[in-house]
């Protein structure tokens, strides 16, 4: 097999799932269509934008471009007003929204969740009912680009933790729906990523499907009784996908939840009762997903004495500094926590008591919500906070055309003056971008340098145009 081409072994797979005219269909769209650019708008901050694109039928504010504009002169992206998200993934929008209809005050884990599209979409629908997500990332290098999105996106109901699944058995049952985004052998990447056909092999989805298993296993006990289980790959072989929803509803107290997708959105029912998107149904890449929902008691549903003896004592509300306070809304509804290292965080009050349980079996948690930290009698903001919607409307702010803005998100200084002395955000089209402080006609530009642009800039007369040109 020559370099990019699709595994034999994988065709022969395909041809037992799929008839000769879709096999054909099939190779025909993996091996010869452009992959597809999709977008989601930002309910919070996308006001200023015009939807542009052909709408994903499985989501309120998703778009599939017909080219892939340089997201990253664009300062709006920067300032999370969209993600750039495969339209495929976003079905998880309509199903986690079906399942969640009547469950008030949401709790929700997603135990794979970076680089956080999926996140994000949790993240809104659970703070449409006051609840709260946990994002787990194992990988912990992938905890920054996570927390980053997260950030980015506004939402102050989100916490982010990385542990090991394994690590979760010491909580009790408490969420009614929990996202697993299953590491899988990518073949529905294959369209986007030529080196993941080079990569795929049988043994390597053997591989996936005994790892799968192992991450599986623990996550029926944390589940309340009726709670939901959404299970999703970017694969389509059945050893991870189906074979698997077989294998949970043998050994656990699940069961397949059926669920009636419109016919003409091309998602394929399976056989086991989940859902498959095919690149030449759908206008997306490959995916799988299935629902399942906790039934009964064969999971334990209290935890043992031992746990008992484990749990640690509940986390201390503190007073935000009067330096910090400034920076707020004045009725911010914000409560406070510190880590060891003196950064404050901030925790929706009517979320406070979920937190502090989490916290109690759980070594620290991290809430979304940054806040900063005191340098004597200074603070020093970070810059989630800058990207919330809690800052005070009274702190100064600097409007910047794109070209200055693009300066700054590369951690630049330009020659204009600052319009105020002291801290400051810096905005574009109305949009937070982050933090400033001016002293006298100079000013130190604050945005994280990890953040930052790294490509040269184009002169302010070559930028391309906008991928989504601003409302009037």
């Amino acid at each position: 097999m020559e370099k990019g081409e699709l595994p034999i072994d994988f065709i022969h797979q395909m041809g037992n799932i799929l008839d000769e005219t879709e096999l054909s269909e099939f190779i025909s769209s993996v091996t010869s269509t452009a992959s597809v650019t999709g977008i989601r708008f930002n309910p919070l901050k996308a006001s200023g934008l015009n939807e542009s694109g052909k709408p994903v039928p499985w989501t309120q504010r998703g778009f599939t471009l017909e080219n892939r504009p340089n997201f990253t002169l664009d300062p709006s992206f920067h300032a999370g007003a969209y993600y750039v998200q495969d339209p495929s993934s976003m079905f998880v929008e309509w199903v986690a929204k079906k399942l969640l209809a009547t469950t008030k005050k949401p709790f929700i884990l997603d135990l794979a969740a970076a680089p956080g599209g999926k996140s994000t979409i949790l993240a809104e629908i659970a703070s449409e009912k006051n609840g709260f997500l946990l994002a787990n990332e194992v990988i912990k290098s992938r905890v920054p680009i996570l927390k980053q999105n997260l950030a980015k996106w506004g939402y102050a109901n989100v916490f982010v933790s990385s542990f090991e699944v394994p690590v979760f058995s010491t909580l009790p049952p408490l969420f009614d729906l929990i996202l697993l985004d299953a590491p899988c052998s990518g073949e529905g990447l294959f369209r986007k990523d030529v080196k993941a056909r080079d990569e795929w092999s049988l043994e390597h989805v053997n591989h996936c499907a005994s790892r799968q298993k192992r991450i599986l296993s623990p996550i029926p006990a944390l589940l309340k009784e009726g709670g939901y289980l959404i299970y999703s790959t970017c694969t389509y072989n059945t050893q991870e996908n189906d074979d698997q929803i077989a294998w949970l509803c043998q050994t656990f107290s699940l069961e397949i939840v059926p669920m009636e997708v419109p016919p003409q959105w091309g998602i394929i029912n399976t056989e086991k009762g989940g859902f498959q998107c095919f690149p030449h149904r759908v206008n997306g890449e490959g995916f799988y997903l299935a629902v399942l929902q906790k039934i009964g008691s064969k999971e334990r549903n209290s935890l043992t004495e031992q746990e008992k003896r484990n749990v640690k004592v509940p986390r201390k509300k503190i007073n935000f500094p009067d330096a910090l306070s400034a920076f707020l809304k004045k009725d911010n509804q914000l409560v406070g926590v510190q880590d060891n290292s003196g950064n404050y965080y901030g925790v929706p009050e009517d979320l406070f008591e979920e937190f502090n349980l989490i916290s109690q079996y759980l070594p620290f948690i991290d809430p979304i919500l940054l806040l900063g930290a005191s340098k004597g009698n200074d603070f020093i903001p970070e810059q989630e906070l800058a990207l919330s919607s809690y800052i005070n409307e009274e702190v100064p702010h600097w409007e910047l055309e794109r070209h200055e803005a693009l300066l700054y998100l590369k951690k630049e200084v330009s020659n204009s003056a600052p319009p105020n002395v002291g801290w400051g955000k810096m905005s574009y089209n109305g949009l937070s971008l982050g933090w400033y402080k001016a002293i006298g006609h100079r000013y130190n530009n604050y945005f994280p340098k990890h953040w930052r642009i790294m490509m040269p800039l184009p002169p302010s007369s070559h930028l391309p145009e906008l991928p989504f040109s601003t409302r009037l």
